[in-house]
């Protein structure tokens, strides 16, 4: 018997009768666009921001941008990770990605 390995994980994918790679689908709401995402941010500190949420993504500006435009969307996870960044700049109180959508998301 062969095991296979998840991309992901360096162990078999195959443990304790169960497959480890498999990942619920689940009816999510994703958004993108930051358009007011930097409404509340001082003027001061809206490059910091912006270096911080560009940073999340780990792949330049690109990932940034595609986002942003409507190219790729964010996870619930993804959405909360954001705003926590841009808690520590400023108020998140009204700040709205700007689109949403319910999409499936296979994790």
């Amino acid at each position: 018997m062969s095991l296979s390995l998840c991309e992901s994980f360096s162990q078999p994918a195959w443990q304790d009768g169960e497959c480890k790679c498999f990942r619920e689908k689940r009816f999510v709401q994703k958004a993108w666009g930051f358009t007011h995402l930097y409404d509340h941010v001082p003027q001061r500190d809206k490059a910091e921001a912006r270096h911080h949420v560009r940073s999340f993504f780990s792949g330049g500006n690109g990932p940034y941008y595609r986002v942003h435009h409507g190219e790729n969307m964010l996870s619930p996870e993804q959405q909360d990770a954001i705003m926590k960044i841009i808690g520590k700049f400023g108020s998140t109180e009204g700040i709205r990605f700007d689109h949403y959508v319910m999409a499936w998301d296979f994790g």
